[in-house]
């Protein structure tokens, strides 16, 4: 696993479960990690530093961050059976992570990860300012 360790998902998912689920293939749970984390770098990229917070380790992790891979992961995972077998709690925090993560994307939650920094140490944003004058067709 490339940031979360297993416990993180035995959290959402029982290990007797996990271990069913993924067929005991390390493979699987690697697969599954690197889908949340380019759902997490696609949403987040513009203002977080997502790479530098996937280099922390042990208690050094980003709490939420670790809350959000393990989510979507989980999600991922049970995508492997049918349907109907999916747990309800398992849809149900994967949406609320979505929301939450998209929210924090356009700014109207925020979050202590590690903001994208320019080299005047000012924060890169993509929020611009200005507007067109009005048209008119007379």
């Amino acid at each position: 696993m490339i940031f979360l360790v297993k416990k993180d998902l035995e959290d959402k998912i029982s290990s007797q479960i996990l271990s069913q689920i993924t067929e005991d293939t390390d493979e699987i749970l690697d697969t599954a990690e690197i889908f949340a984390i380019g759902y997490i770098k696609d949403i987040l990229f513009d203002r977080y530093d997502i790479d530098t917070e996937l280099s922390k380790t042990d208690t050094d992790r980003h709490i939420n961050l670790v809350r959000w891979l393990s989510s979507i992961a989980s999600y991922h995972l049970w995508g492997r059976v049918l349907d109907s077998e999916i747990p309800e709690r398992i849809i149900k925090d994967y949406d609320d992570t979505r929301r939450e993560l998209e929210a924090i994307a356009s700014g109207k939650r925020s979050t202590t990860l590690i903001q994208n920094v320019k080299e005047d140490n000012s924060l890169k944003t993509v929020f611009r300012w200005g507007s067109q004058k009005l048209r008119y067709n007379d």
